[in-house]
């Protein structure tokens, strides 16, 4: 995408926006502001639990898994491979990593114990890669959906309206789905997706393309 003045003024309000957002909302966690909200928003969306929807979002709420995401990220990587785009592909996995060590970074500071047992409604208790840290802020499964899924929408699928309608359809979907199931609480989603927006910008912040991998003005990320 050319790196035009309007372009990185929208790339920097979006950097700035996320950024403090999601700082503001993990000092209200750290210091205990959101329990009575988070608890309370939690035993209100409780109430309508039932095996069916209990099954239903259990499923949902894979797409958001590591085991999900580390697949749909090799697909990305191998098309981005075939179409050369040596540069792009090597953007993604630094920054999948740099989302990685702000997901251990935030949970290990915010100390934001989980929802106790009595919510828990998730009937997937399984992965391969499925370790479940004690402390819940940010949502593992909201920071690396957005991030990927994000990824997809912004360079791949040319920011197009309607696919953006499907982003935030599929975010909003994620975020009730680990709230109804007693994995996180309402402010973990929150921050999970503030935080997956706030790594995206700075991707499209450091990334430019390279000759090879754009054609002049027009250029689009295809696949």
């Amino acid at each position: 995408m050319p790196r035009t003045p309007k372009y990185v003024k929208k790339i920097n309000s979006v950097l700035l926006i996320s950024g403090l957002s999601y700082l503001a909302i993990y000092l209200l966690v750290y210091n205990k502001f959101l329990a009575k909200f988070d608890y309370y928003i939690t035993k209100t969306i409780n109430l309508i639990a039932n095996p069916s929807l209990n099954y239903i979002l259990s499923f949902l709420s894979l797409f958001g898994s590591a085991e999900f995401c580390l697949a749909i990220s090799f697909i990305i990587l191998f098309f981005l491979y075939k179409r050369r785009k040596i540069k792009l592909a090597s953007y993604y996995i630094f920054f999948s990593l740099f989302l990685f060590f702000f997901e251990c970074i935030g949970k290990s500071f915010s100390q934001q114990p989980r929802p106790p047992l009595e919510f828990d409604h998730n009937m997937f208790k399984f992965g391969i890669l499925h370790i479940k840290a004690p402390y819940s802020f940010p949502s593992g499964h909201m920071l690396k959906f957005t991030f990927v899924l994000g990824f997809i929408y912004y360079f791949l699928l040319n920011n197009v309206k309607f696919y953006k309608i499907l982003f935030l359809i599929s975010i909003i979907i994620m975020a009730f789905s680990r709230v109804y199931l007693g994995a996180h609480w309402i402010s973990d989603t929150i921050g999970g997706f503030l935080g997956g927006i706030f790594v995206l910008a700075l991707f499209a912040k450091f990334y430019s393309p390279t000759f090879k991998e754009g054609s002049g003005k027009s250029f689009r990320y295809k696949l």
